[in-house]
């Protein structure tokens, strides 16, 4: 059965490329997924690209549908934002091994 990996780490602390040299690499025959997040868009990204950006009633039928592989929660000023993962498509875990990357936030008891 295959696994999902996930790169996580602040801003700047070079998940993204040690993501691209482990999609680069033949031997670890890693695909590719793109998480979804609740968040806003924000300039420059793309549907579909870097997260496929949903509303919140659209996570609840994803969960409803027991389609949520993984999820969870930041909460920020503008409200709680959630990025997961689901079951969608993307993934077959018969066939393959998955790789993705998400930044993550440092709460003041996490340490910096």
């Amino acid at each position: 059965m295959g696994k999902i990996y996930y790169l996580m780490g602040k801003s700047a602390s070079g998940k993204d490329h040690i993501y691209e040299h482990l999609i680069q690499e033949t031997a670890l025959d890693l695909k590719p997924f793109v998480l979804y997040t609740t968040r806003p868009i924000r300039s420059g990204e793309q549907d579909g690209r870097e997260y496929f950006f949903v509303d919140e009633k659209r996570l609840s039928e994803l969960r409803e549908a027991g389609k949520i592989i993984e999820e969870r929660m930041y909460s920020t000023v503008q409200g709680p934002w959630y990025y997961f993962t689901a079951d969608d498509g993307q993934i077959d875990l018969v066939k393959h091994d998955y790789l993705a990357t998400w930044k993550f936030k440092v709460s003041a008891g996490m340490g910096a």
